[in-house]
């Protein structure tokens, strides 16, 4: 069983019409198994002194970006590479 990487994810944000002309192993792109992070109420504070009302209602939470070749322990087939190694 190979490694489980971030290319074999489900949660992994890679849209191939996109990215047609690209190596997916080097592409960052959203991770999208957690939801996404929101900005602390004091950065959108400090954002909104120096933008325009219209600008500040942009502010919103993003997912980590990462490439194919990346991994962790969170991929669904995870637990199985695992137990295949320790066999």
């Amino acid at each position: 069983m190979e490694k489980p990487t971030c290319r074999t994810c489900p949660y992994w944000d890679f849209d191939e019409g996109v990215f047609a002309d690209e190596d997916p192993d080097v592409v960052s792109t959203y991770c999208k198994r957690l939801p996404p992070v929101l900005p602390s109420a004091a950065f959108v504070a400090a954002c909104v002194q120096v933008s325009t009302a219209s600008e500040a209602s942009v502010f919103r939470g993003e997912w980590p970006m990462v490439k194919g070749a990346e991994w962790c322990g969170e991929h669904p087939d995870f637990p199985a590479w695992i137990t295949s190694r320790l066999g």
